[in-house]
C-alpha cells in the first residue's frame, strides 16, 4: 500500500514520470505507446486481482454486520445516528472561508446534526493551516493567526445562515493541515484518530475517506477507534486524473482508483455516493443517496415558479 501510495502521488506530480511503469522508450510513436501503456494496465489488473484475493480472506473483519433477517435497508443501534444521545464526530478536508462543498456542506450537516442534542454531543474537525499557506485558497485579505480567530468566522457564517442556535451547540476542533498545489487540496499532517478523545468516539462521518486517508499517518484505525464509520463520497477523482495527459492518465487512474477502494474498504463500514457517476468502492457497502438535502431558498424559487404557472394557466382558461 505505500508503495502504490508513492507511486501514485510521485505520477501525479510528474507525468513523464509514469511512462517508466511501461516497456517503452520516449521515442516510441504515440499509438504504440498507448497500447503498451494498455498492456501494462491489464498485467497490473491481474497483479491487483491476485492482491483482492488474498485480502478476501481477512474480509470477515471489514464485513458490513449482517442484519435480522438480512434486511440491509433496517436501522441498526450501531447505524443509528438518529439518536439523540450518541456522540456524532464528522471529519472533513476543508474549512470556511474556503467555500467549497466539502468545508460548506459538512458544516452544515454538522449543525443540523447538533439539533436536539446535548452541547458538544456532535464535533466537526477541520483542517488548520499554516497562516503563510492560507492565502492560496482563502479569500484576498483573509488570513488567521489562530484557530480560534478562524473558528469565530465558522461561527458567525452559521449565526447569518440562521443556525445559531444550533452552532451553540456544535464543537468545532481543528487538525494540522497542508495545502499541496500540486493536487489542489488539503492533506491532514497528524493523527486524527488520536484526537477524538475515546469518550466521544462513538459515530463518526469521514467526509471524503479516500482524501483523508491518502497521506494517512500511523495510529490506530478508524473502525477500531469508533463504533460506526460512515463515508461521504463527494469528488470524482477519476475525472480529473482522466483529463490529464495520455498515457499517464491510463496509468494514474488505474493507482488512484484502487487507492480510493482501498481506503473506503478498510476505514468505512457504510459509502454513501453523492452521485452515481462516482467509481465503485465497496459494493456491499456503498448507497447513492444526496444527503446535503436542498437550500430552503431554492424550494422557495420552485414554489414561486409553479404559482406564477398557476395563475398563468388560471388566466388562460378564463
Amino acid at each position: 500500500l505505500t508503495l502504490t501510495l508513492t507511486l501514485t502521488l510521485t505520477l501525479a506530480r510528474s507525468p513523464s514520470l509514469s511512462l517508466s511503469l511501461c516497456p517503452c522508450r520516449a521515442n516510441v510513436a504515440p499509438p504504440q505507446v498507448l497500447r503498451q501503456a494498455a498492456d501494462a494496465k491489464v498485467r497490473l489488473d491481474e497483479l491487483f486481482d491476485s492482491l483482492r484475493a488474498r485480502a478476501a480472506k481477512n474480509a470477515a473483519h471489514y464485513a458490513v454486520p449482517e442484519p435480522p433477517g438480512g434486511d440491509y435497508s433496517a436501522v441498526l443501534p450501531a447505524s443509528d445516528l438518529g439518536n439523540a444521545t450518541r456522540s456524532i464526530t464528522i471529519v472533513t478536508t476543508a474549512a470556511l472561508p474556503w467555500m467549497t462543498g466539502t468545508a460548506v456542506n459538512p458544516l452544515l450537516r454538522a449543525a443540523n446534526l447538533a439539533r436536539g442534542r446535548d452541547e458538544g454531543k456532535v464535533a466537526l474537525y477541520v483542517p488548520w493551516l499554516p497562516e503563510a499557506e492560507q492565502h492560496r485558497i482563502f479569500p484576498p485579505n483573509v488570513t488567521f493567526a489562530a484557530p480560534a480567530d478562524q473558528e469565530r468566522y465558522i461561527r458567525r457564517w452559521l449565526d447569518k445562515a440562521g443556525l445559531g442556535a444550533e452552532q451553540r451547540l456544535l464543537k468545532i476542533q481543528f487538525y494540522k493541515a497542508s495545502y499541496v498545489p500540486a493536487f489542489g487540496s488539503v492533506f491532514p499532517a497528524e493523527d486524527i484518530v488520536a484526537l477524538v478523545p475515546d469518550e466521544d468516539a462513538d459515530a463518526c462521518i469521514l467526509e471524503e475517506p479516500e482524501h483523508l486517508n491518502w497521506y494517512r499517518t500511523t495510529g490506530l484505525s478508524w473502525k477500531d477507534k469508533f463504533s460506526w464509520v460512515v463515508g461521504v463520497m463527494h469528488t470524482n477523482y477519476l475525472s480529473y486524473v482522466l483529463h490529464e495527459g495520455m498515457p499517464a492518465a491510463l496509468v494514474k487512474e488505474f493507482f488512484v482508483a484502487h487507492l480510493n477502494r482501498w481506503m473506503c474498504r478498510a476505514y468505512c463500514d457504510r459509502i454513501i455516493k453523492l452521485s452515481a457517476t462516482l467509481q465503485d468502492y465497496a459494493a456491499e457497502k456503498e448507497v447513492v443517496c444526496n444527503v446535503h438535502g436542498v437550500r430552503g431558498d431554492f424550494l422557495k424559487i420552485g414554489d414561486g415558479v409553479a404559482a406564477a404557472l398557476r395563475r398563468r394557466a388560471a388566466a388562460a382558461a378564463a
